[in-house]
């Protein structure tokens, strides 16, 4: 077998792990409707398109401050994503958020909260790369959802891309909390919008 054969049969079995591994790890993780008057509708600009992942967890309820502790602290956030936007983009490394309005985790800024919700913004000053993430835990279920514009969204990968990674950070989210007792104290929501 020549090298040609060789690296396809090798790449075509790393498609198919990969993939198998994503549908794995992503099998609990369930595509639910926008909540209507909910923190993402609510922030979101009507042209945007939205879409939002649930997962079942152990707690029935989390504060802001334990939703965002769970965001910076679960495996694929804290050594992926943090890790490319702070070697590879030069973002300062974040200091711990507690969710309180107006903070900032690296290229996103809390800008709406409520009793078990967190709705944070893209801070990143472009046209195209937009959008709002919003977490959500109420009935033992963790609601995770984003919101880019729809120019983006014409274009085939970049959608897929987008519904695969959410999934994959919901699910990550979910274990994180799984596998850790929520360590963020409960916040003071007296201050919500």
């Amino acid at each position: 077998m020549g090298f040609g054969k060789k690296f396809v049969v090798f790449n075509t079995g790393a498609l198919i792990t990969s993939y198998l591994g994503y549908r794995f790890y992503t099998r609990n993780v369930i595509p639910v409707p926008i909540c209507v008057g909910g923190l993402l509708e609510k922030n979101s600009p009507g042209t945007y398109w939205m879409d939002s992942y649930t997962i079942g967890i152990p707690h029935s309820e989390l504060s802001p401050g334990q939703l965002m502790n769970a965001f910076q602290k679960n495996y694929v956030f804290n050594h992926l994503q943090k890790q490319i936007l702070v070697s590879y983009l030069g973002c300062e490394q974040p200091s711990k958020s507690k969710g309180e309005l107006g903070e900032d985790l690296l290229i996103w800024k809390v800008v709406d909260r409520a009793a078990h919700s967190i709705c944070m913004k893209l801070q990143i000053n472009s046209p195209i790369i937009d959008g709002y993430t919003v977490l959500t835990c109420r009935d033992n279920m963790l609601i995770f959802g984003g919101s880019i514009p729809h120019q983006i969204m014409d274009f085939t990968l970049i959608h897929n891309f987008h519904k695969a990674y959410s999934k994959v950070l919901a699910a990550s989210i979910a274990n994180y909390v799984k596998l850790h007792e929520c360590e963020a104290e409960p916040s003071n929501i007296s201050n919500t919008n």
